[in-house]
């Protein structure tokens, strides 16, 4: 699915063994009558007990580190509801650095009355040292487990509240990339979805559905002509607004924030139901593009109103090549400063889904920067995504 993904788990990789026994003695391990043979054995090697705590110590966390660079991005949307796998990974880590913490302070304890029971004094000056740093470790662990848990139990309630549908399951539990194409009803989704594809004709059996009769009502998916490591998927999403899919809900019954990347079209309306699901889009941090569809509408009636002055003036002329270009290039500017002021719409994609103007207006570049967003939504699975061309 698109914003990013993968590997394998593990647990955290416990302390170095020779915290626990080793051929430099076991000093957590010591007999509680033979504080002074262990003393003068880790004397004799050149390390002080708290030395070799804390070489331990930097060893296990060299370890976690060099475990957790391992893993690849989690198989999921960034912006998805619910536990990342990152997350679960980082709650067990902490669990295990918890549970690993405590045995280390209580063997440290355990050290330290044994030395001041055997002696009556503290023969060893290090002993304080190392119940502290023991404590510390404990302290740090039990405080980033405590984090972890709530982080968790926050990430499990916000799924609970965006449920997966049932729809986008099956693709989901595939690892897919999934893409989402939404918009008010008549705005020209479903041309769109088959233009970005290059199927034009009602006769192949990916051709998406036009409806004239009503809009879209039910989620339709397709194959996306992606190349990646993992499938790649397209839904038709009914219209915000239509019946049954009131904006307040559509997120969540849609379940948006399950998807990859978002393409937002509208034309020349941009309705209150378009803005609300901007807002949202933007709320939960889910990748959407916005498009302008329709665009050749805009020029043509530009050009229109051009032809018509130079007709008034009795010329008789046509409308020269540059002019034209130009008339195309301010008539695109003026809609997306249009957009950017009026409803705070930014990077906007002005497009014609008509197969003439397939390859016009701002559509390669929107296929263009599609391939990228996809790239780093996947990218350590698959690092060379490329649409296919038609």
């Amino acid at each position: 699915m698109l914003a990013v993904a993968g590997g394998s788990t593990s647990s955290v990789v416990p302390l170095p063994h020779t915290l626990r026994s080793s051929a430099h003695g076991s000093w957590l391990a010591t007999p509680r009558r033979a504080p002074g043979r262990q003393l003068r054995h880790t004397a004799r090697q050149g390390m002080s007990g708290f030395s070799f705590v804390k070489f331990a110590i930097v060893g296990g966390v060299a370890h976690w580190l060099a475990n957790f660079f391992k893993f690849s991005w989690t198989r999921r949307p960034k912006s998805a509801p619910g536990p990342t796998q990152a997350l679960i990974r980082r709650q067990k880590r902490a669990e295990s650095e918890a549970a690993e913490a405590r045995k280390m302070f209580k063997r440290a304890s355990q050290f330290f009355v044994n030395t001041r029971e055997s002696t009556g004094v503290v023969l060893n000056r290090s002993a304080p040292e190392i119940v502290s740093c023991a404590r510390r470790r404990l302290e740090g662990a039990v405080n980033a487990l405590r984090k972890a848990n709530k982080e968790l139990r926050d990430a499990q309630a916000d799924l609970l509240a965006y449920p997966v549908p049932e729809y986008l399951a099956p693709a989901q539990e595939q690892g897919a990339i999934i893409i989402g194409v939404t918009g008010y009803p008549g705005v020209g989704k479903s041309s769109w979805v088959n233009a970005v594809r290059r199927v034009s004709s009602p006769n192949d059996p990916e051709y998406a559905e036009i409806c004239v009769d009503g809009p879209t009502m039910e989620p339709m998916m397709y194959k996306f002509p992606v190349q990646t490591q993992k499938p790649c998927v397209i839904w038709d999403l009914p219209g915000v607004g239509t019946s049954g899919y009131p904006p307040e809900k559509y997120l969540q019954k849609l379940g948006i924030r399950h998807f990859d990347l978002v393409v937002l079209i509208t034309d020349q309306r941009f309705t209150e139901a378009e803005l609300l699901l901007l807002d949202d889009l933007k709320h939960w941090d889910v990748p959407f593009f916005m498009v302008r569809n329709k665009i050749d509408l805009d020029v043509e009636r530009e050009l229109d109103a051009e032809q018509e002055v130079l007709d008034n003036r009795g010329f008789g002329a046509q409308i020269e090549d540059d002019e034209r270009r130009e008339i195309v290039r301010d008539t695109l500017i003026n809609v997306k400063e249009d957009l950017s002021i009026l409803h705070h719409v930014d990077s906007v994609y002005c497009i014609s889904s008509i197969k003439q103007f397939w390859h016009s207006f701002d559509f390669p570049r929107l296929e263009q920067d599609l391939t990228v967003a996809l790239r780093r939504q996947r990218a350590s699975e698959d690092s060379s995504i490329e649409l296919v061309e038609g």
